[in-house]
């Protein structure tokens, strides 16, 4: 991490991708696997935000991160592959 910004290297797209703060904190608190309330509870604790909006950053996170199979979901939790 760089000034609170992660950067991915996506050999198999031949992509970079940079996370801003909230998807670095994300990205590396989903080094094991974790139920998307305890990502919330993550920003909630990391961030001076609200329940909802941290709920809707984790959900909009989550379905970008899944649809490009960066991380996968399970019906308990999600974890990076």
């Amino acid at each position: 991490m760089l000034d609170g910004e992660a950067v991915l290297v996506v050999p198999m797209e031949s992509r970079v991708i940079v996370l801003n703060s909230t998807g670095s904190v994300l990205w590396e608190f989903l080094e094991t696997s974790r139920t998307r309330e305890e990502c919330v509870e993550k920003l909630l604790a990391e961030f001076e935000t609200d329940r909802p909006t941290a709920e809707k950053d984790f959900d909009e996170f989550a379905e970008t991160f899944v649809s490009k199979n960066l991380i996968h979901k399970t019906s308990v939790s999600g974890g990076r592959k």
